[in-house]
């Protein structure tokens, strides 16, 4: 799992071909976690309703990295990256989502 995957770490190289970079906070489905790591906007709410990174968050980040490709514009833009913003977070995903997450 990267466990911290946003803009910031894909890197372009050419037209067609992106890299995701910056594997220091990686680690294997098996390994103790216990802390919160990462860039806020980016973080899935299980991962701040109860620090576990799964493999869904990851996936959970590149939507949202597609959004931002999408639209042209960062998410959350304009918020503080404090507790505020964690709350929306958690509360502002529809319930039809968090079904087809669950899935």
């Amino acid at each position: 799992m990267h466990r911290d995957l946003h803009s910031g770490n894909i890197l372009l190289k050419e037209q067609n071909k992106a890299y995701i970079t910056d594997l220091g906070l990686s680690i294997t489905f098996d390994e103790k976690q216990g802390h919160i790591y990462g860039v806020l906007p980016y973080l899935a709410s299980e991962v701040l309703k109860d620090e576990r990174f799964t493999q869904a968050a990851d996936i959970y980040s590149f939507g949202i990295i597609m959004i931002e490709i999408s639209t042209g514009q960062r998410p959350f833009d304009g918020y503080n990256f404090d507790a505020e913003l964690a709350i929306k977070i958690c509360n502002s995903a529809p319930k039809c989502y968090v079904e087809l997450a669950n899935l």
